[in-house]
């Protein structure tokens, strides 16, 4: 498997890494070959994410294969901040003119595509050492990391995953093995807390906490695992599935209707560390609610839940009602999960 290297815009990151793209979209613009493909391996998913070279590039584009890691380095931050496998790549111009602003005679022609779009937030300075560059290397553009490189890398640690993890938890050489210790100290906390406090666990819930759980226990799964979790909470609150829980909704993980109209808008994410002080995955529900008219952002992980009412205030501050986690329950989040139930939110619509 091969390792890239890939210098990203905030706003491409924006657009196609952070934001999926409905299959739609390639409908348009790939040949039939390519598109019957990208539908095979997308199986049941409709919506997908990608990136993209210019010909410049064509010979690193050329090597790249399936299971292949790429690492984006967001300009102007000093590290990589996503990380992506590749599952296909095709060409098509008219496609990449499509997504992406680019200079005269550099088109995004080659494009690839990419899943488990992760942020990892890695010191740039200090991987591209780690990797056998200069420390002063930029990543001027898209590269694929050496081959010899690479086999003393998996000589070492034994894959490029076990490589990058290495490189999350060196706690004191950069800002995201910092993250990392932090977050290791917050699932000891957890932990401790959870020993310590008798939380509320109501008998509707407890099949949904267990479950909660068990995921927490994967380290493989994938974020689809969380929406499920999102779902099965808006069924136990008297939300149908289906007909008000609706999956994939233009650019929204999952809305919730009442009256054929969206009230709530879910922005799921996988990071079980999630808060409500993730200013971008607020801004994205928030931007999603204003297309659909919804009253109600939420920012999920599955356990954890923060609500915001657009009617109340004039920012997302104020909008905060509260915030609540299923599986450390206390009775002040019983309230707002009260809220929740479809038989008192209708009532206040």
């Amino acid at each position: 498997m091969g390792l890239y290297l890939v210098p990203a815009s905030s706003e491409n990151i924006k657009k196609t890494l952070l934001h999926d793209i409905d299959i739609a979209t390639a409908e348009k613009f790939l040949v039939s070959s390519d598109l019957n493909k990208l539908k095979e391996l997308l199986g049941t998913e409709r919506r997908f994410n990608c990136w993209a070279m210019t010909e410049g590039t064509r010979s690193e584009f050329d090597k790249m294969q399936k299971g292949d890691t790429v690492l984006f380095a967001e300009k102007s931050t000093g590290s990589f901040k996503y990380k992506a496998e590749v599952f296909f790549t095709a060409e098509s111009e008219e496609m990449g003119n499509y997504l992406w602003t680019y200079v005269p005679n550099k088109p995004w022609k080659l494009i690839y595509f990419v899943k488990d779009v992760k942020e990892v937030n890695i010191d740039k300075r200090t991987l591209v050492m780690a990797l056998g560059y200069s420390p002063n290397y930029e990543v001027p553009g898209a590269i694929r990391v050496k081959e010899e490189y690479l086999h003393d890398i998996i000589d070492k640690y034994g894959s490029i995953q076990a490589f990058l993890d290495a490189h999350l938890k060196q706690g004191s050489k950069n800002e995201l093995g910092n993250h990392a210790v932090k977050n290791e100290e917050a699932d000891l906390k957890e932990k401790i807390d959870y020993v310590k406090q008798d939380y509320e666990r109501p008998e509707t819930f407890v099949k949904l906490i267990e479950e909660i759980g068990i995921l927490r226990d994967d380290s493989e799964h994938k974020e689809r695992a969380h929406e499920s979790l999102v779902e099965h909470f808006y069924e136990l609150l008297g939300f149908n599935k289906h007909t008000e829980i609706k999956y994939r909704q233009g650019r929204v993980d999952i809305s919730i209707s009442y009256q054929d109209k969206v009230i709530i808008v879910n922005e799921v994410k996988k990071d079980w560390h999630l808060t409500y002080k993730d200013k971008n995955s607020v801004k994205q529900g928030y931007s999603y609610a204003i297309e659909n008219g919804a009253r109600f952002v939420v920012i999920t992980n599955g356990d954890y839940y923060a609500i915001f009412d657009r009617s109340k205030g004039l920012d997302m501050n104020s909008n905060l009602i509260g915030e609540l986690r299923l599986t450390k329950l206390t009775k002040d989040c019983l309230s707002i999960l009260g809220m929740l139930k479809k038989e008192n939110l209708k009532n206040i619509l």
